[in-house]
């Protein structure tokens, strides 16, 4: 910790810091890996600090900026669900569910929604064809109940959405 905080104010200090980076690789672009992974160690290190709240600040401006990247959305799912942050969690995983969609972690996916579920038994993704999606997913891990229970008034979550016939047959299939 005190080598982090000298490192962090070394000009203010008057220390000299020996840089293992040399020039050329600092005018090249990052990759959207490296940007990741910069932002996962800096969390680490907050984490570890037992500064969660700033840990979580810093995740949830990351994804603003990276809102498909999966890698930054499973570490603020973990904090989320580490600190018992019920609300925030709520939230995120209406974003989260994309993602995990758009990467096929439907494991992950359906996990995260029984979750929310727990928390709050009116949850429902923002769009219905990802509620559609999870129970898909669900009824084919053989999570029938999960399945139902996030169907069921499907059409007053959707109303006049046109996958409610769809939604009403798959729980008549899983009856």
């Amino acid at each position: 910790m005190m080598g982090y905080v000298i490192y962090q104010y070394h000009e203010r200090l008057g220390v000299t810091v020996d840089k293992d980076v040399d020039e050329d690789s600092l005018s090249q672009p990052q990759t959207a890996e490296d940007i990741t992974n910069s932002i996962l160690h800096e969390v680490s290190i907050l984490v570890q600090e037992g500064m969660f709240d700033d840990a979580k600040t810093k995740l949830k401006q990351a994804l603003i900026r990276h809102s498909m990247e999966i890698k930054i959305h499973d570490q603020y799912h973990k904090l989320l669900v580490k600190t018992n942050d019920k609300v925030d969690l709520l939230a995120h995983t209406k974003s989260y569910i994309p993602a995990l969609i758009a990467n096929s972690q439907f494991n992950q996916l359906i996990e995260s929604v029984e979750l929310a579920l727990q928390q709050d038994k009116n949850f429902r993704p923002e769009k219905s064809v990802h509620t559609i999606t999870i129970a898909e997913h669900a009824f084919t891990a053989g999570k029938h109940k999960f399945a139902l229970q996030l169907l069921d008034k499907f059409d007053q979550f959707y109303p006049m959405d046109a996958n409610i016939p769809k939604a009403g047959l798959m729980m008549c299939k899983a009856l």
